[in-house]
């Protein structure tokens, strides 16, 4: 895969709902650009990973969740960067 991100096939990486381990995994082979995840504030593992990789996340949560703030359902809110 890197070697076609270097022969400008596509210009970024990105993995969608994976654990710590799996984005270890990946990390070893290419560099990974954007990870996707069901993100929660009550578990955090994946977090460590992401910050020291610095990684963009696009956050996804369950929206059906009694826990989850209307406020707070704006696109713009489950994009951030750690």
């Amino acid at each position: 895969m890197d070697e076609e991100r270097k022969a400008g096939k596509f210009k970024y990486i990105g993995l969608s709902e994976m654990g710590a381990e799996t984005l270890e995994r990946a990390a070893k082979t290419v560099k990974v650009d954007v990870i996707q995840i069901e993100y929660s504030p009550w578990s955090t593992d994946i977090e460590r990973n992401v910050r020291r990789m610095s990684l963009l996340v696009l956050a996804d949560a369950d929206r059906a969740s009694p826990t989850w703030p209307e406020s707070t359902a704006s696109p713009s809110s489950r994009t951030r960067r750690l």
